[in-house]
């Protein structure tokens, strides 16, 4: 079975964190291994309570993971404090791993769930960011309509592609963008009136098991899109291998 790890944060309402990572993963025929950062209380509406787990058992977690070489792609959310994403980074630098970056910043209910400053090392090493529009403007330091500039100012950090989700935008369309290297796709389609919990986690999920099955970059991150849509859709997911 294809293998990948997922690093983030529990959410006891199931709607999001590692949670919807085993549950998107098992979509696509993926087994996940969870490195928990964070515990949280959390229902649909607010984030309760969060506990922070020591950076040192954090660290042992990934290593127990990787352990057997059987890990294919690590997907990464909720990271918590700026001395967690260091360890993460670390560990992560040995390996030859594609690894994929929700920068969970602040809940959907509206608690915040990372600190924007420790973020760097883990934005250093991805593969790829995949923020929503909020959270680019965050990371880059400018709210601005200039998608390509954010996306320079996160790459600036160092990670080789930045795919910017446009879900909490305006308009008829819905687009993400993807920008790699000198390269710019972008990933349309009518923006639906229905929303669900826990889609970044999903999307980035996809998109990290769709690496770990093999797909290029690009591709991975079209049919995450494609799956994405149809569970934002209808409540549940498809398998499109």
């Amino acid at each position: 079975m294809t293998v990948i790890l997922a690093i983030g944060g529990t959410d006891s309402s199931g709607g999001a964190g590692i949670s919807r990572d085993v549950t998107a993963a098992a979509q696509l025929g993926v087994m996940v291994r969870p490195v928990v950062t964070c515990v949280t209380a959390q229902t649909d509406q607010a984030v309760e309570a969060v506990h922070a787990v020591p950076a040192d058992l954090i660290e042992r977690q990934i290593q127990a993971a990787l352990g057997d070489a059987k890990v294919r792609a690590v997907k990464i959310g909720m990271v918590g404090a700026g001395e967690v994403a260091s360890v993460i980074a670390g560990v992560l630098e040995a390996c030859d791993l594609p690894v994929i970056f929700d920068p969970v910043i602040r809940a959907s209910s509206g608690g915040m769930l990372s600190d924007k400053m420790g973020l760097s090392p883990i934005v250093t090493r991805a593969e790829l960011v995949t923020p929503n529009l909020d959270e680019a403007a965050w990371l880059s330091g400018e709210k601005t309509e200039d998608l390509n500039r954010q996306a320079r100012l996160i790459r600036g950090h160092g990670t080789c592609a930045v795919l910017v989700k446009g879900g909490h935008g305006t308009g008829e369309s819905s687009c993400d963008v993807l920008f790699q290297g000198d390269r710019q796709l972008s990933f349309c389609g009518p923006r639906l009136s229905q929303s669900r919990r826990g889609t970044g986690c999903t999307l980035a999920t996809y998109i990290a098991c769709f690496r770990a099955l093999g797909l290029s970059l690009p591709a991975a991150c079209g049919r995450a899109r494609e799956m994405v849509q149809d569970y934002i859709a209808t409540g549940h997911e498809k398998s499109r291998l």
